[in-house]
């Protein structure tokens, strides 16, 4: 039961206009016709019952005791529609025309405040095809228009939703259905579901019916909008419905399901999808990082390398930095940490300018003085190219001494560990015998080699450097001792 009050009357003089106006001819529905049009008076029923009672719980303090009913199916596609003492019959047929009411200021009023106080529209009015609401700003009416249209060609069900015979109501479409005369249908064999309509896969591709994709063929990938299968394209690989980019220093065709991995390096599906080892381009960066292990990329492969203590020389092994020092070159800087007691005058470092030897538990340069070592130190060796000067000094001491090698103008040699460079080669195969923690060399004042121990994948150690991501190994082939 409703109340009303001055401000319910605006709202129930509109709704009498609307009787007045929508008072059609009674019309004998057969079949479809009868159902839609069932459906579409259900509709007013519903949404106007539903305004009446939010009007009637906004404006409660508003309204006196008047009452009136609201609508009535009376079956036979008549609606038995009464508002403030008017009674008429409004019929519908397929096409219900919809119908405007002019407002005045105060009804326009009525009619924002039920729309701006939370009520959502319920319906729309299509005008050329264009949608209003029920409160339109320009205009100045009020539209009531529940589920049919003044255009004809709008459909009585919303998208992906259908009209169904036994419940008489709109129900949801499942997937795998389109929709005909207004009715959900599955859709048929070597067809699939897009929207509310049946689209025929590509040539030559076949589907069950009821289908919401048209299945590919390997390597290449469904597009539901365009209806085509769509070929992946090189560099990448077809995974499921997804075109999927080859890891780095992979490649692959037009097509591919896989991807051609690297020399060295093998293709593993389901579920990791990549290359193992896996591939890089040309710098580590394209690496997956392992904890507590260095990586490089080595021919576009990873490698990984896991620290040691120390690597130990038997008096064989050494390792060619790939730096080289020359009188007017650069100014270098050596530091090796570690036991490198118990030789017998072997020499490291480059010859002349950054050479040092060590005996017993000693090193000196060469000129015949010797400074004590102890088993777990660090010896810095530098060359200005400038002045000349070579400067040794021992951490555990503290002892420093110099060298001029003014004027020795022609040596040259590559800077190596446990071994003397002369030239592009070595002093002598006989090398230095110690347990290397680590080795640094700096190349005017910058980091150039931060040398530290580890071993690779197949237990093969070397100097692993983090300036260059590479790894050093012995220069002979052979390999070093680690600790157990």
């Amino acid at each position: 039961m409703l109340h009303k009050s001055q401000l319910g009357r605006s709202m129930i003089e509109m709704l009498a206009v609307v009787a007045i106006i929508g008072i059609l001819s009674i019309v004998t529905f057969w079949g479809y016709e009868m159902a839609m049009a069932r459906h579409r008076a259900n509709e007013v029923i519903k949404e106007t019952n539903m305004l009446a009672l939010y009007i009637e719980q906004q404006f409660d303090n508003e309204l006196d005791d008047e009452e009136f009913d609201l609508a009535e199916w009376q079956g036979d596609g008549v609606l038995k529609l009464q508002v403030a003492g008017y009674s008429g019959d409004l019929t519908f047929d397929q096409y219900t025309t919809a119908f405007e009411v002019k407002l005045d200021d105060v009804q326009k009023d009525v009619c924002q405040r039920i729309m701006n106080s939370g009520w959502e529209q319920p319906y729309l009015i299509y005008v050329n095809g264009d949608a209003r609401g029920p409160c339109d700003q320009d205009e100045n009416t009020m539209a009531f228009a529940f589920n049919n249209t003044l255009d004809t060609d709008a459909p009585a069900c919303n998208p992906r939703s259908g009209w169904n015979d036994e419940t008489e109501r709109c129900e949801p479409c499942a997937d795998g259905q389109g929709k005909q005369d207004d009715h959900c249908q599955t859709c048929p064999e070597n067809y699939y579901q897009y929207g509310d309509d049946c689209r025929p896969c590509p040539d030559g591709v076949e589907t069950e019916a009821g289908s919401t994709e048209c299945p590919c063929p390997s390597g290449s990938i469904w597009n539901n909008v365009d209806g085509t299968c769509d070929i992946c394209p090189a560099g990448t690989y077809q995974r499921e419905n997804t075109c999927v980019e080859c890891p780095k220093g992979a490649s692959s065709s037009a097509g591919s399901t896989t991807c051609n991995c690297p020399t060295g390096s093998t293709w593993v599906g389901e579920p990791v999808y990549t290359c193992d080892p896996p591939s890089c381009g040309d710098t580590y960066q394209d690496c997956p990082q392992r904890n507590n292990q260095y990586v490089a990329c080595v021919e576009h492969i990873c490698k990984y390398y896991t620290p040691v203590t120390y690597i130990q020389s038997s008096g064989s092994q050494y390792i060619n930095t790939g730096l080289n020092c020359t009188y007017n070159g650069s100014d270098f800087t050596m530091k090796t940490a570690g036991d490198f007691t118990g030789n017998n005058g072997t020499w490291q470092g480059a010859n002349a300018y950054l050479q040092h030897r060590f005996t017993g538990n000693s090193v000196d340069n060469g000129n015949g003085t010797y400074y004590s070592i102890s088993n777990d130190d660090e010896i810095t060796v530098s060359y200005n190219h400038t002045t000349h000067v070579e400067t040794i000094s021992i951490q555990s001491s503290g002892a420093s001494w110099s060298r001029d090698w003014t004027p020795t103008t022609t040596i040259t040699g590559n800077i190596y560990i446990f071994n003397l460079g002369k030239g592009n080669s070595v002093l002598s195969n006989s090398a230095v015998r110690a347990k290397l923690k680590y080795a640094k060399i700096y190349e005017n004042g910058q980091l150039a080699r931060d040398m530290h121990p580890a071993v690779d994948e197949q237990n093969k150690a070397g100097l692993f450097d983090e300036q260059t991501h590479t790894m050093f190994y012995d220069a002979n082939g052979s390999n070093f001792t680690i600790p157990q």
